[in-house]
């Protein structure tokens, strides 16, 4: 990366998509922290590199993990949704009528999809999976049931919260959680079937790099891979420092910059029904679009 410019790098594995989307995550919010922030991927070995105009006594990476780990994560049910959500839970489902007992239902569900929102400095609504098959924001979707997306967020940035200062090289952290994670990291390539059971049903701890599963997750509001009909996912670095706006394009395969590289992975089921899903390793296009 450029020396003249402060800034930092960190090693990445490309051929996993959940630390490809981390990195794009992480860029996101680096750009929030330091506007004008420009980013690209480096290889030999594999990095993303972030290059910042200035930054203070405080090192951006430093200054991103700090922040990351104090913001908070809200959802977005209003005050009157909240309100009522409260008051039906103070009473035993079996005692509601059964038009409240299916308001309940269906407030309980939206607490569980609701978007969430990162509170200051970020200031950024998550809520891509919310949106239809046909923007590809469902499809990328790896939980279900009775899973909170923001229960499961607030327990990543927990437990990155707890990840030593210094270096950083956060993808390589690794801890138990409370709650099973967003599955976004390929090293997960196991499934609820595999094991037998559901650690997050049975509130077993396991072990997550949180780094991941978190960031992942921002970097999807705005880096979406390419969906083929065939359902193999496509998405693809940059080699030249460039602005988020541009890069999302990038990372879709919508534009080519220099020393562009294509990975194609897809989704796996975790348990026979389809319902749990994870991102598998990705393999390298060695052809064009």
């Amino acid at each position: 990366m450029n020396l003249s410019h402060p800034g930092f790098s960190l090693k990445v594995d490309l051929l996993n998509p959940g630390e490809f989307f981390a990195c794009c995550g992480i860029f996101e919010l680096v750009h929030r922290l330091r506007p004008g922030a420009e980013a690209w991927f480096a290889d030999d070995p594999d990095r993303l590199c972030v290059r910042v105009e200035q930054e203070d006594d405080i090192p951006t990476a430093d200054l991103l993990r700090d922040q990351l780990a104090r913001c908070r994560l809200d959802d977005l049910m209003t005050d009157q949704e909240r309100s009522d959500l409260d008051a039906l839970k103070r009473v035993p489902r079996r005692q509601l009528p059964v038009d409240l007992q299916k308001r309940r239902s269906e407030l309980e569900s939206q607490e569980r999809e609701a978007p969430i929102f990162i509170g200051e400095p970020f200031r950024l609504r998550l809520d891509w999976w919310t949106e239809t098959e046909e923007n590809g924001g469902r499809a990328l979707k790896t939980w279900a049931g009775r899973q909170s997306v923001r229960e499961i967020a607030q327990s990543m940035q927990e437990a990155h919260g707890k990840a030593g200062c210094g270096d950083i090289g956060w993808f390589d952290y690794v801890c138990t959680t409370s709650r099973e994670p967003f599955y976004f990291d390929a090293r997960r390539m196991w499934t609820a079937l595999d094991a037998g059971f559901s650690a997050d049903t049975l509130g077993l701890a396991v072990e997550t790099r949180p780094a991941v599963e978190l960031l992942a997750l921002v970097g999807l509001q705005r880096f979406r891979p390419r969906i083929r009909p065939t359902d193999d996912l496509i998405y693809c670095t940059w080699g030249v420092p460039c602005l988020p706006a541009v890069a999302r394009a990038a990372a879709c395969g919508a534009i080519s910059l220099a020393r562009r590289r294509v990975f194609r992975f897809s989704l796996y089921n975790r348990d026979r029904k389809g319902r749990y899903k994870g991102f598998s390793y990705a393999q390298e296009e060695r052809s064009s679009m």
